[in-house]
């Protein structure tokens, strides 16, 4: 048997994906940190949830490196405006990386459902401290 771990073994099939969906094969991935704006994923859990979340953004950092456009993060120098354009191209990755890949499809809408509630959990706190009842 190996002595590789069960989540050096995860860590690894991760890797691998990303590196296939991306068609890079110097893709590296940093795993331990949570940050959509680098190659850094969560720590893959053992549980089902965990390992899908885990996996939507692998996924998501395949298909930023395989389909992204931008060559800068500022393109009009107005912020909103460059915040908007940036959105509306993760959505265009997405959407093309589930079209492309079926397998991917479930996992990027796990991970959208997550990061929604996360937001609508920061915004019922936001609220709050202004004295706004959520609706």
């Amino acid at each position: 048997m190996s002595d590789r771990s069960k989540e050096q073994i995860l860590k690894e099939a991760l890797s691998s994906s990303s590196r296939a969906i991306s068609s890079k094969t110097d893709l590296e991935l940093n795993f331990g940190s949570d940050s959509i704006h680098s190659n850094s994923i969560p720590l893959p859990e053992s549980s089902l949830h965990g390992l899908s979340l885990s996996r939507a953004k692998a996924d998501k950092i395949a298909l930023k490196e395989k389909f992204s456009n931008e060559s800068r993060s500022e393109i009009t120098g107005i912020n909103e405006l460059d915040q908007s354009l940036s959105v509306q191209n993760s959505v265009r990755i997405e959407v093309l990386g589930s079209l492309q890949y079926k397998g991917l499809k479930s996992n990027l809408r796990n991970n959208f459902v997550e990061e929604l509630e996360e937001f609508r959990h920061r915004f019922h706190l936001i609220l709050a401290t202004h004295g706004v009842e959520p609706f």
